[in-house]
């Protein structure tokens, strides 16, 4: 029988993981637009998840009644979305967050505490009643559920990204923290197969896109990637990015004022045909996180050199030194008290913050 002991010894490997380079994606994004067609004045508007032909976008949308699911349709890429219509009529239940699986026959959202289910048998179906999910070694708030093709893998939010394995019918176990290495990071959704992460995290004082990849879902998580895109630039904060397989559209979260009642759904097309080498630019890593004794850190290709400090939570600095790009550079941190520090790196006008967890 598996328990969430040896889970935990067999998954270790896929969360938390170091990060390593990889080849620039040759993606770019342009006109970065809110769909107002869709938007509620100070309501939210948010989590949205988008079909593979781009066609149907499924979000969460603040309504009198609760916060709600909801469904828009275009019969064209260039068009706007129609009027949206609940997902779920008939559950008298809060409805946040919801992701579907390739065919969109079987959705999975969050309300409240819980993670539930939902399936249907054909697109022209109405979902089922829905079941909850049993998460063992979890608790607290919930949002944002998404799983692997095979359902073998949930990651869920709650002050950070959990994965938990399914260890039964409708039941899953808690294994660990998904990432450790970014700061302020935001819900993640994964891809139709379950090989990337899509995800927002601070770079340079701004919310924006981020993703993760691996080779297989039994690979660790690797490739930590921001999108550079110039319009997602410093008035917004942008969250819960979704992409359709192809990278040709993406949709997301963004907000000016930093609450749930501000929250907008945007939009951004994707030119699968540029070749902008930077689009996507690699984020500096710490691993192991947390650490006792010393901790490696890994600089993106084209920095040269970083100049390190370890901030404690008062704003002391505990630490600094500058690390190179061609040495196995790492902080010799075993003086440092237990607790949460800041990892500030500088490059240039560059400047990249990471949290980092000591734990004697």
């Amino acid at each position: 029988m598996i328990t969430p002991k040896s889970l935990l010894t067999i998954l270790a490997p896929l969360v938390a993981s170091a990060l390593t380079a990889q080849t620039a994606t040759s993606i770019t994004y342009s006109n970065v637009l809110p769909l107002d067609e869709l938007n509620t004045t100070a309501n939210a508007d948010a989590y949205p998840w988008i079909s593979s032909d781009g066609l149907r976008l499924y979000f969460t949308q603040e309504t009198v009644v609760d916060d709600q699911l909801f469904i828009a349709t275009r019969t064209n890429v260039a068009d706007p979305f129609g009027t949206p219509v609940l997902v779920l009529p008939n559950e008298p239940i809060e409805q946040v967050s919801g992701s579907l699986s390739a065919n969109e026959l079987t959705l999975w959202f969050t309300s409240g505490n819980v993670v539930r289910k939902a399936v249907r048998t054909s697109m022209a179906d109405p979902f089922s009643a829905s079941v909850q999910l049993t998460l063992i070694g979890f608790s607290g708030t919930v949002k944002s559920p998404t799983l692997t093709p095979d359902e073998e893998q949930l990651i869920v939010y709650s002050s950070g990204n959990v994965l938990l394995q399914r260890t039964g019918t409708n039941q899953y176990t808690q294994v660990g923290a998904v990432l450790t290495g970014a700061t302020n990071t935001g819900p993640m959704k994964l891809s139709q197969d379950g090989l990337t992460l899509w995800f927002s995290a601070e770079y340079l004082g701004v919310r924006i896109p981020h993703r993760m990849m691996r080779a297989t879902t039994a690979d660790a998580w690797g490739d930590l990637q921001y999108f550079a895109g110039v319009e997602f630039g410093s008035a917004f904060g942008w969250s819960h990015p979704h992409l359709t397989p192809n990278g040709a559209i993406l949709v997301g979260t963004r907000t000016s004022g930093g609450t749930w009642q501000g929250n907008d759904l945007f939009s951004a097309v994707g030119d699968v045909d540029a070749s902008v080498a930077d689009a996507w630019i690699d984020v500096p890593a710490l691993y192991p996180n947390p650490a006792t004794d010393r901790v490696q850190v890994l600089l993106p290709a084209g920095w040269s050199q970083a100049d390190v400090q370890v901030i404690d939570a008062t704003g002391r600095v505990c630490l600094q030194r500058t690390l190179h790009q061609q040495d196995l550079a790492a902080l010799e941190i075993g003086t440092l008290r237990s607790g949460l520090y800041t990892v500030q790196l500088v490059f240039g006008a560059e400047r990249i913050s990471h949290r980092l967890v000591i734990e004697h």
